[in-house]
């Protein structure tokens, strides 16, 4: 028999010989069953002398803190958190947190408006004080002290200090129960006063670490270069091809890697991309190189600009067979605003093809089935005032340019509202089929109106575009609740383009299909979505997001605490996690539900799974375990385990 109580593991023997064994294996069991754990004497664990520190630089993030060598490094709960470190008990304990400010925010303007924030979200609030304190370095900083329970936890007493860098806000989160808290905060400080920031590089020359081979890049290339990445709905000219960038707008979906080869690239040729920050030369992105051979260029794969930190100077390094062949600066500035123009939209893009599909009207039961025409698209806000009751009208022609009598149109899709800027898409279908095979062209007209109401704050973000093993284009990555409401009924929608930036399709979900069907402020949940249509397989080349959702009165019940979690590789090769919830609240809950996002290099989601909880209904006080597993990206998309960085695990329920 085996016992686990902390770092204790106890194995209890009964043996008598194997002719023997059935006769005497009662009087083992009543010996067994009369094992008893007794209370640990609970010693305080001394305060280590600050003398005595361990110490964590982070190259790629530009920080370093220190810490009492007794203390364990913990492995990270989020993406966010970049290092973890706690005493043997696991209180007290720090964590550094890293989140993306807008440029120019104080710690001052982030930290007096943390409490208002936090107590949303913590239960059993209390804020004890707040204010601006200097770092032993100097750096200015902002210190908010308060108790409170997270999601899924205990009370606890916290410290954070809100250090900024740029668009980089580092939390430093000290930790303790509230009753030692006072004990420990003298300990805590320290670790806080010891964190420092890298020297910044900028006004520096970029670093040159390693040497360019330029026999190498004879070999292979003629130049590299950076190109404009043409807009949705905009088609790449030969002079855009051919002209060189070095600055880029904020607003851009991205840039090109062009490579020009004389001949073509050897296909034997590996190449593989880099793109660092300057100002911390921490990596943003590795991959290889794919090329596409045109005519008069070899276009290289396009970068979305969401990969990068905002605003500031990057590099770009290219490596052939490994070595260094090219480095190329190039610069992000923010984008211009332009003077508002009041109440406009546009369609951006839209294309059309045939489907067979079948649709019923709700209130006269008439049937419409057959191949009818679709015309997907996006549509822009391009004003300055938020806009909804979107409507989109067609009028077809034959291939004599006369007006086809058409039979309905339906709108399938379309934006509740847009904010100024925002773009979402839509779908017509033309419910005639005879009309639909005669359409030679059409033409479209969008209205609107204006309103003060403003859509409901949701983030997107980690997502990543990839393609799996049958060819389908696969977009995952997660949603947050950015608001202060609880809400519902998240609805995400991709829209999906060409090399060219037209749209080919569209699709939505969910996140109640797979995941978490109701978030709390600050809540993130998982999502995936892939173009419907099998005749566009090969075609996409990009694709942009869209969220919606509903708000709700309804109360999120979070009683509940993660008692144990841990990872392994499964014997088909994929990454498990697996572990035990307790139902700590006061009420009964059905149908628990535990989510996992899995995340990879540059915090990108690289898989998400979600289960019942064994057993699936919890009642107050009760435990059920979970497991969960890559199994499914490990199968369609080679997701390896070594790809798996960290992981977050959120839950819901049904509570009666």
């Amino acid at each position: 028999v085996i016992i686990v109580r902390r770092t204790q593991c106890l194995a209890i023997y009964g043996m008598a010989p194997p002719a023997d064994f059935d006769a005497n294996q009662r009087d083992i069991d009543q010996i067994l069953a009369s094992f008893r754990l007794l209370p640990l004497e609970v010693i305080p664990t001394p305060t280590p002398a600050p003398s005595e520190a361990g110490f964590h630089e982070d190259k790629e993030h530009g920080f370093s803190i220190s810490y009492p060598k007794e203390w364990n490094p913990l492995p990270p709960r989020s993406k966010e958190v970049l290092f973890s470190i706690a005493a043997p008990e696991y209180l007290p304990g720090m964590q550094v947190v890293l989140m993306t400010v807008e440029e120019g925010k104080t710690p001052a303007e982030i930290g007096s408006e943390f409490p208002g924030q936090i107590s949303k979200v913590y239960s059993d609030f209390e804020l004890v004080s707040q204010g601006e304190i200097k770092l032993k370095d100097g750096t200015l900083a902002y210190e908010v002290t308060y108790t409170g329970a997270p999601p899924g936890s205990g009370i606890l007493g916290m410290k954070v200090v809100f250090v900024v860098r740029g668009t980089e806000c580092f939390w430093l989160q000290g930790y303790s129960s509230p009753e030692n808290f006072a004990e420990h905060e003298p300990l805590i400080d320290e670790v806080i006063q010891s964190f420092q920031l890298a020297p910044s590089a900028e006004g520096a020359p970029t670093p040159r670490a390693e040497e360019i081979d330029e026999s190498t890049f004879a070999r292979n290339f003629t130049k590299i270069y950076l190109t404009h990445l043409p807009m949705p709905g905009e088609s790449p000219t030969e002079e855009m091809m051919r002209t060189p960038v070095t600055a880029f707008e904020a607003s851009e979906t991205g840039a090109n890697m062009m490579i020009s080869t004389t001949p073509a690239i050897d296909p034997s040729v590996k190449v593989i991309v880099k793109i660092f920050k300057v100002k911390t030369n921490a990596l943003l992105h590795e991959g290889p190189f794919k090329t596409t051979l045109k005519p008069s260029h070899t276009l290289g794969e396009a970068f979305p600009m969401g990969i990068l930190k905002g605003p500031g100077e990057y590099q770009i390094r290219f490596y052939a067979d490994g070595s260094l062949v090219k480095i190329i600066d190039f610069e992000v500035i923010a984008t211009p605003t332009p003077t508002p123009v009041p109440g406009k939209a546009d369609i951006l893009s839209h294309t059309s093809y045939m489907k067979h599909g079948s649709w019923k009207e709700i209130f006269s039961g008439k049937t419409y089935e057959g191949d009818f025409l679709h015309v997907v698209g996006e549509i822009q806000n391009s004003g300055a005032v938020n806009l909804k009751d979107f409507k989109i009208g067609a009028t077809y022609f034959d291939s004599n340019g006369a007006v086809l009598d058409a039979g309905p149109t339906h709108l399938e899709h379309d934006p509740r509202w847009l904010a100024p800027g925002e773009k979402a898409p839509f779908l017509l279908i033309l419910l005639d089929e005879e009309a639909s095979k005669e359409v030679a062209r059409y033409e479209l007209v969008l209205e609107f109106n204006e309103t003060t109401e403003a859509p409901y704050e949701l983030n997107t973000f980690g997502d990543r575009g990839y393609v799996n093993k049958w060819g389908t284009y696969n977009v995952i990555g997660e949603v947050q609740n950015a608001g202060e409401r609880n809400i519902e009924s998240v609805k995400l929608y991709a829209t999906f383009y060409d090399e060219n930036g037209r749209v080919i399709d569209i699709d939505y979900t969910y996140t109640g299909a797979t995941s978490l069907d109701m978030l709390a402020p600050g809540q993130k949940s998982s999502f995936k979505l892939y173009p419907g249509r099998s005749d566009v397989k090969g075609q996409v080349q990009g694709y942009s997001l869209h969220a919606d959702c509903k708000l709700t009165d309804r109360v999120i019940y979070r009683g509940f605490q993660i008692l144990s979690q841990n990872s392994r590789v499964g014997t088909l090769g994929d990454y498990i996690v697996e572990g035990e919830i307790k139902n700590v609240g006061d009420q009964d809950a059905k149908f628990v539900q535990i989510v996992a996002t899995f995340y990879g290099t540059g915090k990108k989601v690289v898989a998400a799974d979600s289960t019942f909880a064994d057993p699936r209904d919890l009642k107050a006080g009760e435990i059920g375990q979970f497991k969960l597993s890559t199994y499914e990206y490990k199968a369609s998309a080679e997701v390896e385990p070594v790809e798996i960085e960290s992981y977050q695990l959120e839950f819901e329920c049904s509570v009666y």
